[in-house]
């Protein structure tokens, strides 16, 4: 089986030396909150009329930075405010130690139209496998083994089949796109493929869907699994909680005009970062598997999150769950 850390040892090192400082230090002047976020599309679409200074506050002045290292920045202590993937936050609270609070929801695996998700199990389309439980002694693949896919992936299959990774012939982790390519030339048995790849993976002919495992876990918790979190560190909380607040409203608003104006802007998107991937097929992620939608973490939320935490520990990643009453707080 192939590890791979969440972080490299320099990494780590840096993170450790930063985090030090005081988060409101990371603010330019006051009345001014920094942000990292993601560049997937979804962030892209939400933080667009913040990003463009078509949408501000008079209370408070949002700078957010978009980009695939945003869980890295966030862990070196340099922006006070921003989004963590839910197991990554699991960890830098446990494990590092970072004083984070989760404030609300962020990324969620649902459109806003309809439920598909993103995490799927795939397999070529002429192999006798047809169900998780035919994947004792396969040769499986995970865009990720620390994610928060491959946890519930794992979880569920053993909650659901009593499979366990130790049943696989091997598990080993590749990106999204690597993943959907050695499952077409036969090197992968199986493959749990996510983001917006997995969704392209279950439109190819050569590839079959045997699960999905966003469905699985709506099954179990009864609301989409919570991949992403909003989170601001609990100092800078305490003490500016209006100015907190004030980024929480604005970014409600930016979601809402992103939304609004999603014909317009997926065009954009799509020339900009879409490899291949024309506007439409961007409007369906949004409408139909993936979005960004900001609630607060309670009822059948919390458990869910709280389920994914689990999921994380049981990976052992975690060596024990968060204090919920610690871990999270309101806008």
């Amino acid at each position: 089986m192939k590890l791979r850390k969440w972080i490299t040892p320099i990494a780590i090192a840096l993170c450790l030396s930063l985090v030090t400082m005081s988060a409101s230090a990371c603010n330019t002047k006051d009345g001014t909150v920094n942000m990292s976020m993601a560049s997937s599309f979804n962030t892209w679409l939400a933080t667009y009329a913040i990003r463009e200074g078509i949408l501000t506050s008079d209370q408070v002045e949002v700078n957010i930075k978009i980009g695939s290292d945003h869980d890295l920045q966030m862990r070196s202590g340099r922006y006070p405010m921003g989004v963590l993937n839910t197991s990554a936050f699991a960890g830098v609270v446990q494990n590092e130690g970072l004083p984070f609070v989760a404030i609300s929801t962020f990324i969620v695996h649902e459109g806003a139209l309809k439920r598909e998700g993103v995490n799927y199990l795939l397999t070529r389309a002429g192999t006798s496998i047809n169900s998780p439980s035919d994947l004792v002694g396969k040769k499986v693949g995970v865009p990720d083994l620390q994610g928060s896919g491959t946890s519930c992936f794992l979880a569920l299959l053993q909650e659901n089949y009593g499979i366990g990774a130790d049943d696989f012939d091997s598990l080993v982790d590749f990106s999204n796109t690597q993943l959907m390519n050695l499952l077409k030339r036969g090197d992968l048995d199986a493959a749990l493929i996510g983001q917006n790849i997995g969704v392209q993976a279950t439109l190819d002919p050569a590839l079959k869907v045997i699960w999905n495992i966003d469905d699985a876990f709506f099954a179990k918790y009864g609301t989409p699994c919570v991949t992403s979190v909003l989170v601001v560190d609990h100092d800078f909380h305490k003490q500016n909680p209006d100015k907190v607040k004030a980024a929480y409203e604005l970014l409600m608003r930016s979601v809402a005009y992103g939304e609004e104006h999603i014909n317009e802007l997926a065009p954009l998107y799509a020339a900009e970062f879409g490899q291949g991937t024309d506007a439409d097929f961007y409007k369906m992620i949004y409408d139909e598997h993936s979005r960004c939608k900001l609630g607060e973490i309670t009822g059948n939320v919390y458990d869910s999150i709280m389920g994914l935490f689990n999921f994380v520990m049981a990976r052992g990643s975690i060596d024990s769950i968060p204090d919920p009453a610690v871990v999270f707080s309101r806008p």
